[in-house]
């Protein structure tokens, strides 16, 4: 016992020596990576229930049935701050990136389903601010993906050239809610109603902002399952949502649809295989993390705006400094660091509070905070 506690000792103080070389994780300083709800208590729950499932494999949820339970809780949670009904179904996966995946890959199957025989690639038709992660979706299931153009001054698509890609090879139109790049609001009704009249199926990415929407304190227009077209959404709990990596949720209207997701084979010597996500095997801790989270995340929220909303105003960008209009547009200027939501980093250069989306980026150097 001597040298096991000894070998012991030896790992842990060695993955602390390789921890204290990385970014902090607390104090929101790298942002595009972790989300830092500001309340230990919260970190503390979270550790406490995954290690409760550490052992546990959520490949099978009828041999582990805590999984189904935990599950069931959070696509149930989900489903209430998103505004859906008894319609609506859902899968937890392992980010946001695993349920954009899932989404495309629904929609191309529902699409080749409803046009047997069709040799056409069918397209995502989506605004140039959509995540990266369709990109790797495109690639991977062999879609193309057209992109729209948004507005230079609001990072917003015109209804119109929207509209103007749709056909009947569009398998899925993805607005955000907000985009990543530039914490803009989508038009999600108006999209809705021109794909729902013409059978496209929609897609709403919450995948960054979602758990903080739900919670705005201010009036927003109509963009998760309260819009009639909406056919899926994607928002992530482990980021507004505090819990931690990697917890997702994908939503889908309709029992039908979702089953499009799903992977099953019988076709080999083993067992049955039946996978609603794109996972095998894998660890029942961050959903167990995420399942004890819903009724600290409006906590955190209210206090991550409480903060916000105390910001001085000597750390806002001043109008009379030089500045440089923000790369909404996919214009010349090229993003090379990640845009923070309600806060425009990147090539501008800029650490401070943005007073407005449609500000401009203080151009001066960037300072330790």
């Amino acid at each position: 016992m001597t040298e096991l506690r000894r070998a012991t000792s030896d790992v842990l103080a060695e993955l602390e020596a390789l921890r204290a070389a990385d970014a902090p994780t607390h104090g929101g300083r790298v942002l595009s990576y972790v989300y830092d709800s500001g309340i230990p208590e919260i970190d503390e729950l979270a550790a406490a229930a995954a290690r409760l499932v550490q052992p546990v494999n959520g490949l099978d949820p009828t041999t582990f049935t805590s999984v189904a339970a935990m599950e069931a809780g959070v696509v149930g949670f989900a489903r209430r701050v998103f505004g859906g009904d008894d319609e609506v179904v859902g899968s937890v996966t392992s980010g946001g990136t695993e349920s954009c995946l899932l989404a495309v890959k629904s929609a191309r199957d529902a699409w080749r389903a409803a046009r047997l025989g069709t040799p056409r690639v069918p397209r995502i038709v989506a605004p140039i601010t959509v995540h990266a992660a369709f990109h790797k979706a495109a690639h991977y299931f062999g879609l193309e993906l057209d992109l729209v153009p948004v507005d230079p001054a609001t990072g917003v698509p015109a209804l119109a050239d929207i509209e103007e890609r749709l056909g009947d090879d569009v398998a899925l139109v993805v607005v955000s809610a907000p985009s990543y790049p530039f914490a803009s609001l989508d038009p999600v009704a108006d999209v809705a109603a021109v794909t729902s009249a013409r059978g496209i199926a929609l897609h709403v990415d919450a995948c960054i902002g979602g758990f903080a929407l739900a919670f705005w304190p201010d009036r927003l227009p109509a963009w998760d399952f309260s819009v009639p077209g909406v056919t899926s959404l994607s928002a992530d709990l482990h980021k507004y949502g505090y819990a931690p990596k990697g917890v997702s949720v994908l939503l889908t209207r309709g029992r039908d649809r979702q089953r499009h997701q799903y992977f099953a084979t019988t076709g080999w010597p083993g067992y049955p295989v039946v996978n609603p996500t794109m996972t095998g095997s894998k660890p029942a801790g961050p959903l167990a993390a995420g399942h004890a989270r819903p009724r600290c995340c409006v906590i955190a929220s209210r206090r991550s705006r409480a903060c916000a909303s105390s910001v001085r105003p000597s750390d806002r960008c001043s109008p009379s400094r030089p500045t440089t209009p923000c790369p909404l547009s996919g214009g010349s200027t090229r993003i090379t660091g990640p845009m923070r939501l309600g806060r425009l980093d990147g090539t501008c250069s800029c650490n401070r509070v943005s007073p407005s989306p449609t500000a401009r980026c203080c151009r001066t150097p960037r300072t330790s905070r």
